[in-house]
C-alpha cells in the first residue's frame, strides 16, 4: 500500500535544485551512514509548523515545484527537507519519513534492493549538487533512500539536540534485511548482546543503525530519532501541537529516555535524550 502511495505524485515530477549535504572543503563518503531525510506530507504548512516548534528549526523554502518543497535548519545547518505528497485518500491526512543512506554507488545499490526482493519508487538520478540519489521499498515495503553525495558526507560530529542521532529498521524477517543491507552499504552487521535477530550497522567503526525484528501488529519500516535535550517536555510540546504518543517513555527501555510520537499528518519520530559525556565516561 505505502509503495502504491509514493509511486506517483512528487517522483513522477522534475526535482528541486536541491543544496549539497556539506560544505567542508574535504568532506568524503561514508557509506553506511544516513545522511539526509525527507519528509512527505500532505499538509504541508501542518508539517513545517510542527517541526518548526517542536525542534526550534529554521525555515528556508526551493524553488522549482510547482507544489512545495523546502528544508528545515538548525542553527544555519540543513537538517531535512520537506515535501508536498498528497496520499491515496485526500480526505486522509498523509505523512511519511524517508531517511537517506549513504551507499558507494546509488543504481547498483538499487538493483540490489530490487533483486532482493524490493522495488524501485524513484529511479536513480542526478543532481548536481546533491549527487546521485534513488528511493527504493525493501521486500516487507520498507521506504529508504539511497544516497551518493557529491559533495561528501556530513562529518561524524556529535549530533545537538534537533538533529537525527539513530536509525532503526524494525522488520519480520531480520536475517534476510542483514544480508541486504550488508550488501548495499559494504557495512558490519554486528548481533546485539541482548538479543537473538538484533543488529548493530557498524561502518567507519561508527555505530550507524539497529536492524529488530517487528513486533506484533506494527508496520515494518526505518524510524529515525532526533536528539533531544528531555524527552518528556518534547512529548508534552509535540501533543500540545497536535501530535500523538505512540511509545510512552519506559524505566526499563533506556532508561525512559526514548520515546516515538506521530505528527499530524501520521508521520513516525523517535525521540531519544542521549547524555554523550556520560556515555563516553562509562566506556
Amino acid at each position: 500500500m505505502l509503495l502504491a502511495v509514493l509511486s506517483g505524485g512528487l517522483f513522477a515530477r522534475e526535482l528541486p535544485d536541491l543544496p549539497p549535504l556539506t560544505t567542508l572543503p574535504d568532506a568524503g563518503p561514508l557509506p553506511g551512514k544516513f545522511v539526509w531525510a525527507d519528509l512527505f506530507s500532505s499538509d504541508f504548512d501542518t508539517s513545517r509548523d510542527f517541526y518548526r516548534q517542536l525542534f526550534d528549526f529554521d525555515w528556508q523554502p526551493v524553488g522549482g515545484l510547482p507544489e512545495r518543497y523546502g528544508i528545515f535548519l538548525l542553527d544555519g545547518e540543513p537538517v531535512a527537507g520537506l515535501s508536498f505528497h498528497q496520499g491515496a485518500n485526500p480526505a486522509v491526512p498523509y505523512g511519511h519519513w524517508v531517511h537517506y543512506l549513504s551507499v558507494p554507488d546509488v543504481e547498483q545499490a538499487t538493483g540490489q534492493v530490487v533483486a532482493g526482493g524490493g522495488a524501485q519508487v524513484l529511479a536513480p538520478r542526478t543532481i548536481d549538487r546533491r549527487g546521485d540519489f534513488s528511493i527504493v521499498a525493501g521486500p516487507d515495503d520498507e521506504l529508504l533512500g539511497l544516497i551518493r553525495s557529491s559533495a561528501g558526507d556530513p562529518a561524524d560530529d556529535r549530533a545537538r539536540p534537533g538533529e537525527w542521532v539513530w536509525w532503526e529498521l524494525f522488520t519480520p524477517d531480520s536475517e534476510a534485511s542483514v544480508s541486504l543491507y550488508r550488501d548495499i552499504c559494504d557495512c558490519l552487521l554486528e548481533k546485539r548482546e541482548n538479543g537473538e535477530e538484533r543488529y548493530l550497522m557498524v561502518s567507519q567503526d561508527q555505530l550507524r543503525a539497529g536492524i529488530n525484528p517487528l513486533a506484533d501488529g506494527g508496520s515494518p519500516g526505518w524510524l529515525g530519532f532526533v536528539r533531544v535535550a528531555s524527552v518528556s517536555d518534547k512529548v508534552v510540546q509535540a501533543q500540545a501541537l497536535g501530535g500523538r504518543l505512540l511509545f510512552a517513555p519506559d524505566p526499563e527501555v533506556l532508561s525512559g529516555r526514548i520515546a516515538v510520537i506521530e505528527d499530524p499528518t501520521g508521520a513516525s519520530v523517535g525521540l531519544i535524550t542521549w547524555d554523550l559525556a556520560a556515555s563516553e565516561a562509562a566506556q
